[in-house]
């Protein structure tokens, strides 16, 4: 199976738990395999890694969110607002979250993570 064979299909499993409404456990893994095996600089792979980032902010059972640093797609969404709010969840306090939503004060609503 070709790179983009396999990008694709981890895509499909994506959208399927999606559509199904699996747990959110199911649906971040898949969406972050997606982001692994696709281009990082794809118009695709960028919004995947959006997804993906919202996806861990939004996971009741998710705390550690070092992982979602190795996935270059990840990195390099750095100017989006969801990555700075997920850098504040790796790194910061209180005080830097507070900061953060008073930069970006649609973000929890956009997201769906108030």
């Amino acid at each position: 199976m070709s790179g983009e064979e396999r990008s694709q299909l981890f895509k499909s499993i994506a959208d399927a738990f999606i559509q199904c409404g699996q747990p959110y456990g199911n649906r971040l893994s898949s969406h972050a395999s997606y982001v692994s095996s696709s281009p990082s600089s794809s118009p695709e792979s960028q919004s995947a890694a959006i997804d993906v980032i919202a996806l861990a902010l939004y996971s009741p059972t998710l705390f550690y969110f070092d992982p979602l640093f190795k996935l270059d797609a990840v990195v390099s969404a750095k100017d989006h607002e969801a990555f700075s709010l997920l850098q504040v969840f790796l790194s910061s306090g209180l005080p830097e979250l507070h900061s953060s939503l008073e930069s970006h004060p649609a973000i929890l609503e956009k997201y769906e993570l108030d």
